[in-house]
């Protein structure tokens, strides 16, 4: 009796829960699992860094077509961006709480797929402002979900080196991917930078 009663010291009680952090570092930290959906996040933040790059690439290319575009215009477009990404936080961060991170990263980035391309089809500034201001939409629940979906899947002594893996290898990689794009396509037209949207294919399927 006095071997069982010791034995039952040293375990939780019945109907104990533990935390996230304990069971991650219960399993070692970055399993199989948890190093695919680093190199997932990753690829998420390179999108995310090409597209909101884009615009110091695309301006100059607009105004060879478009030569009534002005900095004002430009200044415009920039701002519905950052406001629609304001919104985006808010929304999809509600999203990700109710319905999980996963999904929340799933649909934001159809839709920022689906809106960059729309606007490579614009025509004119009002067009490609509200197309860009869905991207911003778009990109603030894909920075959101995929941020946060990184850093509950890290142990807490692993946070800061996924921080600075999503930096270096998602954001560092996305901007040189973006700058190798645009300079393969500089002979032709502006919308040929949609190449740059490629990698956002396969990770939806």
């Amino acid at each position: 009796n006095d071997d069982k009663s010791s034995l039952c010291s040293d375990d939780k009680p019945t109907g104990s829960t533990h935390t996230i952090d304990e069971l991650l570092i219960k399993s070692d930290g970055f399993s199989r699992y948890q190093r695919r959906q680093a190199a997932l996040n990753c690829s998420c933040f390179a999108i995310l860094s090409s597209t909101m790059l884009l615009p110091n690439l695309l301006y100059p290319r607009l105004r060879e077509s478009w030569p009534t575009l002005t900095d004002v215009d430009c200044a415009m477009v920039t701002s519905v961006f950052f406001a629609g990404n304001v919104v985006g936080l808010a929304v999809w961060g509600v999203f990700g709480d109710m319905y999980g991170r996963r999904p929340a990263s799933l649909y934001s980035l159809a839709l920022l797929l689906l809106a960059a391309l729309a606007s490579f089809g614009c025509s004119g500034v009002t067009s490609l402002a509200c197309s860009r201001a869905l991207v911003g939409f778009a990109v603030g629940g894909l920075l959101n979900s995929s941020f946060l979906l990184q850093m509950e899947l890290s142990t807490p002594m692993d946070r800061m080196r996924s921080k600075i893996l999503l930096a270096s290898c998602g954001w560092v990689g996305g901007a040189l991917w973006l700058v190798t794009v645009a300079y393969f396509v500089r002979q032709f037209p502006w919308q040929s930078l949609a190449i740059y949207l490629a990698p956002a294919v396969p990770l939806l399927l």
